[in-house]
């Protein structure tokens, strides 16, 4: 009798967990005392949400809004510090709904985090990065979805996949290889032909001959010797 009445009380209990059991975003935050606020953590777990706390001072306020922007969750947060420490941690698990949207964290009229709370389970960028996890994002955390985008290559790029090796393109700037091969070809053939014109002006130099003749200028005339004017004085012919 004893042990029916403990099976009784087991099954009860666990009906009432199951009961009382819900999804629940478990978040973890940092606090700073000289004002800033950082989300460290957030997944969807079961379990049940942080109970509000009336706090009196310095308090942050988590607020909830749907996709419409109407508040949905509202919780009082007022972090403590223990001495010498400027940070503290809090885990945080707040009630889950599919048409929650926004996440707010918020110190009066400063907002400090504002979330979208689908980009945060599943930002579907193909890399299982962030918060993401094969619960909340199988798109980008499956690990067939993983498996296949790393090693499928088979010469056809999958879109919906942006890991695939088939879709991996060259970004090498063809333009700027063009531009360098025509500068590097003006150049040699501008030395070149500076090369060639210093040979030319040493070539003159060594003849004794002006590298560039006077432009408009007439070569000076040779004079011829007089004729004489007796025929009988005409210079004799030698034997």
């Amino acid at each position: 009798m004893k042990k029916r009445w403990t099976l009784y009380l087991t099954i009860f209990l666990l009906l009432l967990s199951l009961t009382f059991a819900q999804k629940v975003m478990e978040l973890k935050i940092d606090f700073y005392q000289n004002g800033n606020v950082f989300l460290k953590g957030f997944k969807l777990v079961d379990g049940t949400p942080t109970q509000e706390k009336g706090a009196i001072g310095s308090v942050y306020n988590l607020q909830v809004f749907d996709e419409k922007g109407r508040p949905a969750y509202e919780q009082t947060i007022k972090p403590i510090y223990f001495p010498g420490s400027s940070m503290t941690s809090l885990f945080i698990t707040v009630p889950y709904q599919e048409f929650y949207d926004t996440l707010v964290i918020k110190q009066g009229s400063q907002i400090h985090i504002r979330k979208s709370i689908h980009t945060l389970f599943c930002n579907l960028n193909q890399v299982c990065d962030g918060f993401e996890t094969d619960q909340t994002c199988v798109e980008d955390c499956a690990p067939e979805t993983l498996i296949a985008c790393k090693s499928s290559r088979d010469g056809t790029c999958d879109s919906s996949c942006n890991t695939d090796p088939d879709c991996r393109t060259s970004n090498f700037p063809w333009i700027y290889l063009v531009l360098i091969v025509i500068v590097i070809s003006v150049c040699l053939i501008g030395y070149e032909e500076y090369k060639r014109i210093q040979n030319k002006h040493a070539l003159l130099k060594q003849l004794n001959l002006p590298s560039q003749p006077a432009i408009g200028v007439a070569p000076p005339k040779v004079a011829s010797p007089p004729l004489p004017s007796n025929p009988s004085e005409q210079p004799s012919k030698p034997s």
